[in-house]
C-alpha cells in the first residue's frame, strides 16, 4: 500500500492568473472549494488532489486534515501523521503564486533525511508549477524562477534530485498523478 502525505502551500502569497477547473475542485470535499467567496485556495487544490491520487493502492492525505492533539506543534504533528497513517511517500505541489512560508520545517526535515540516508529521494516528488523552477541547460539541473517566494529547503530537494515534474495547467498535474507509478 502507497501512502502520500501531499505537502504543499494552504494560501496564495499572492494572486495567481492559473484557474482551477471546477471539475478538480469538484473532488474536495463538499464543505471547501465552493465555501471561499475570492476563490479556491492552494489546500482546497491539495485536497482535491488527494482524491485524484486514490486508488486501490494508494491513498493520500494532508496534514490540515488531521486535528491537533493537545498542545503538539506542527513537526510533532508531523511525526504523528508519518507514523499514524504510514506515510511511504511525499508530493510537495507548488503552483505559481503559492505560500510556502509554512513547509520549512517538513523540507528541511524531508532534505535531511536523503542526505542522512534515511529516507529515498525517490520517495519525495516535487510537482512544480512552470515559472516556480524551470530545468537549467548549463547546470544540468532545476533552479528557482519564482525567487521571491521559496525556502532554501525546496532548493536542497532540487540539487538531491527528487523526482521533479513540472506542470503548465491543472489538467496536466491531474493527469500525471491519477497514472503515477510510485516506486
Amino acid at each position: 500500500m502507497i501512502s502520500i502525505l501531499l505537502l504543499g502551500p494552504t494560501k496564495w502569497e499572492r494572486p495567481t492568473h492559473s484557474t482551477v477547473p471546477s471539475d478538480l475542485l469538484a473532488r474536495a470535499r463538499k464543505d471547501d472549494a465552493g465555501s471561499r467567496p475570492e476563490g479556491a485556495w492552494p489546500i482546497d487544490v491539495r485536497r482535491a488532489l488527494c482524491a485524484v491520487m486514490a486508488r486501490p493502492d494508494v491513498v493520500a492525505t494532508v496534514m490540515e486534515d488531521w486535528p491537533s492533539q493537545g498542545h503538539e506543534g506542527p513537526s510533532v504533528k508531523f511525526r504523528r501523521i508519518e507514523q499514524e497513517a504510514h506515510i511511504t511517500h511525499y508530493v510537495v505541489f507548488w503552483p505559481l503564486g503559492g505560500r510556502l512560508h509554512g513547509l520549512v520545517w517538513e523540507l528541511s526535515d524531508l532534505a535531511h533525511r536523503i542526505m542522512d540516508g534515511k529516507l529515498d529521494r525517490r520517495a519525495v516528488q516535487l510537482f512544480v508549477q512552470r515559472g516556480v523552477a524551470d530545468w537549467d541547460h548549463v547546470t544540468e539541473g532545476y533552479i528557482f524562477s519564482e525567487t521571491e517566494n521559496r525556502t532554501e529547503y525546496f532548493g536542497d530537494l532540487l540539487r538531491l534530485r527528487c523526482p521533479v515534474f513540472v506542470w503548465e495547467d491543472y489538467s496536466e498535474l491531474t493527469f500525471a498523478l491519477e497514472h503515477r507509478q510510485w516506486v
